[in-house]
């Protein structure tokens, strides 16, 4: 399977997961997972689509590993997502930059 085929993937059964827990009457923002050497995400109507690849993944490189930073307004419950890389070497967070392969 290839880049395109995995995110396609990924994409589809992030959205059903969301989709069985939104009609479950527990809607979550965010869908995440990791592991699977592509770093993604994107926006959907009811959540956010979350892919943190790995810490070996080959569209960062090895000097990034990739997290998922979520900060939640206390006052509204609204959430809000960086896809941040920690710099091991230069001990400093990065935005991450999501390349996609043709």
């Amino acid at each position: 399977m290839g880049d395109a085929e995995k995110r396609a993937h990924f994409s589809h059964i992030a959205r059903e997961i969301s989709e069985i827990l939104l009609a479950a009457g527990r809607p979550t923002p965010w869908v995440v997972f990791g592991h699977t050497h592509l770093v993604d995400n994107h926006a959907t109507l009811h959540a956010n689509l979350v892919n943190t690849g790995t810490w070996i993944s080959p569209e960062i490189g090895t000097d990034l590993l990739p997290f998922l930073q979520i900060e939640i307004d206390h006052a509204t419950a609204a959430t809000s997502g960086s896809l941040l890389g920690w710099h091991e070497g230069r001990s400093e967070i990065r935005s991450l930059e999501i390349r996609h392969s043709p």
